[in-house]
């Protein structure tokens, strides 16, 4: 909302208020979402009385090749990005929030304001393959031009995050160039 910003691009954008209102490809119904709620504000009173801090499932300290098929394609990119150290592994990280962040993360709504950055160019990048584009195309949906949605085949969300031949450093360079007149 900083009116000295003067244009934004973003790569793997997520929407963590859709995520976790509706999950990927909105697999979340209105029952699941009360069912958060209600699990959230018990987990409040249990640690108002005492009781440790409850979080989400964290990535597992070890996972055989047969535990590892077995999950969905997203859990699988996320620990094979997660548990690598030369990628985005850190030995306090846990993969897991707090379970009453859920039900405030369902309340996130990114795109209120979203008219204060009408007139500044916006670029969103996202991979073909990422199971993410969807928060880049509803980001590009909601959006005020000038406005670019540009899809990178072949890859995925974590592709963007360290896979320099796959993150569009041109693309990104010349973006900034044209929209800061440099």
């Amino acid at each position: 909302m900083d009116p000295r910003i003067k244009a934004v691009a973003t790569a793997s954008m997520y929407d963590m208020g859709k995520a976790n209102r509706e999950g990927l490809n909105h697999a979340m119904g209105l029952e699941d979402r009360k069912e958060v709620l209600k699990e959230s504000s018990e987990n409040r009173w249990k640690e108002f009385q005492g009781e440790p801090t409850a979080h989400t499932n964290t990535f597992p300290e070890s996972l055989t090749e047969e535990e590892f098929n077995q999950l969905d394609p997203v859990s699988q990119e996320f620990i094979v990005y997660y548990s690598n150290s030369e990628r985005g592994h850190h030995y306090l990280g846990k993969g897991a929030i707090t379970f009453n962040s859920k039900a405030a993360l369902m309340n996130f709504t990114p795109y209120t304001n979203l008219d204060l950055l009408a007139g500044r160019p916006l670029l969103i990048v996202s991979g073909e393959e990422s199971h993410s584009r969807e928060f880049s195309e509803d980001a590009y949906a909601h959006a005020y031009e000038p406005k670019e949605l540009y899809l990178l085949p072949d890859t995925s969300h974590t592709d963007l995050y360290d896979q320099k031949d796959k993150i569009p450093f041109d693309k990104l360079g010349d973006f900034f160039k044209k929209s800061l007149n440099e």
